[in-house]
């Protein structure tokens, strides 16, 4: 089957104007024959426009040549009537929008590669929307692919994609109604079989080690770690908080976070036992700091007492400089950093309705970058906590 070109009285089969548009586009041909032999759309070609039918809004959006020249010079065609890019997760068009998904399984790694949704759309209403989950659009494969897809990475073929797409009624959000839609479809459709579905962002991001790895090769990056030295280690006590280490080193953001904080938790007794024995025989000890060490309920004080105990004074000042210049303390005082890293830790772990103000709810469309700074301090601390309270000491001095 051939796809249709529609004209202003009948739809009529294809004709040479778009074999001469794909032509004229040599860079983005690839995406323009996509669209003439996808079988599913209608497209008409007049006056230096290319317009491509909606289905789900019944409406076409029209691409002048001065955009699609843009396109093949890798930059957005921004300058579209009623559309616009959504950051680089999606495209909307009037009250039309398609968001790249990403369909995967935990025991499929090969299948996260490609995204593929190799069955018939699915479809379901939410109130006033129209959702539809199926392979990605030839129109927003011809608008995204030019300029998010990179040959060196394996990111391309977007084709291979999966996407959702809704019409949005008045007045809607659409991130909103995104995740709602997201979330029937991994509490219920995807459940079953063992699949889930996430926010696909089409743009690569590298970070600096990617970037020496790609221009220095393999060899020249573990040429850092290599030792000529037979160094001698110490050993240690107790294996559980290496595990919760080395697992947090295979997370990311509120994961990792999470995994290094449980390292700062299992060594609260050992601070406790280290602190009582440092004021036992101390009579300028009131009654009242000894019970406030011993209350194992007070959690936000035996975290504070944690960081007094295993950080120098210079890691305290190194600490608390890094979160007043990253703005996660409001002032540069070491004080301030037990207190909000305790909050921090209550804003991912809690979801009291009634503590919204000072929850961290996931957005799939925001990139938070404060987990990242508070994962840099936590993996600071807990290294030291390892290295002062897990070393392996004789039996008869063991704490």
């Amino acid at each position: 089957m051939t796809a249709w070109i529609v004209s202003d009285t009948k739809l009529t089969t294809n004709k040479n104007n778009m074999d001469e548009l794909i032509e004229e586009y040599p860079d983005i041909d690839q995406f323009l024959k996509v669209i003439k032999e996808d079988t599913t759309t209608f497209y008409k070609y007049k006056n230096s426009c290319l317009n491509i039918k909606i289905n789900l809004i019944d409406s076409f959006i029209k691409i002048h040549t001065s955009q699609l020249d843009k396109i093949s010079n890798c930059e957005k065609a921004d300058a579209i009537q009623s559309f616009k890019y959504l950051d680089s997760h999606g495209i909307k068009f009037k009250n039309y929008y398609e968001i790249c998904l990403s369909i995967s399984h935990n025991s499929f790694t090969f299948f996260e590669d490609t995204n593929d949704w190799r069955t018939s759309p699915l479809r379901f209403i939410i109130d006033k929307s129209q959702f539809e989950i199926s392979p990605i659009s030839s129109l927003m494969v011809l608008l995204t692919e030019p300029i998010y897809s990179d040959n060196n990475s394996a990111h391309y073929d977007f084709h291979n994609f999966a996407s959702i797409k809704f019409a949005l009624g008045k007045g809607l959000d659409y991130k909103t109604e995104f995740c709602k839609a997201l979330y029937y479809l991994n509490s219920f459709y995807l459940k079953p079989i063992g699949f889930y579905a996430t926010l696909m962002h089409l743009e690569l991001n590298y970070d600096y080690s990617l970037e020496i790895l790609t221009e220095n090769g393999v060899s020249d990056i573990f040429k850092k770690v290599s030792r000529k030295n037979n160094s001698k280690r110490k050993d240690f006590d107790r294996i559980e908080p290496l595990n919760l280490y080395n697992e947090s080193v295979r997370k990311s953001g509120e994961q990792r976070f999470l995994l290094l904080y449980r390292i700062l938790e299992f060594f609260i007794k050992r601070s406790i036992v280290n602190r009582i024995s440092d004021i036992r025989y101390d009579r300028n000890i009131s009654a009242d700091e000894i019970l406030t060490t011993l209350n194992f309920r007070n959690e936000e004080q035996h975290i504070k007492n944690l960081l007094e105990d295993i950080l120098t004074e210079k890691n305290k000042k190194k600490i608390s400089k890094y979160c007043s210049q990253n703005v996660l303390i409001d002032a540069d005082d070491f004080i301030s950093v037990s207190t909000a890293l305790y909050k921090y830790r209550n804003s991912l772990v809690h979801a009291k309705e009634t503590e919204i103000n000072k929850t961290m709810f996931p957005n799939p469309f925001e990139q938070v970058d404060e987990v990242n700074k508070w994962i840099y301090v936590v993996d600071e601390i807990a290294l030291m906590c390892i290295k002062k309270y897990n070393e392996k000491l004789p039996l008869e001095i063991k704490t």
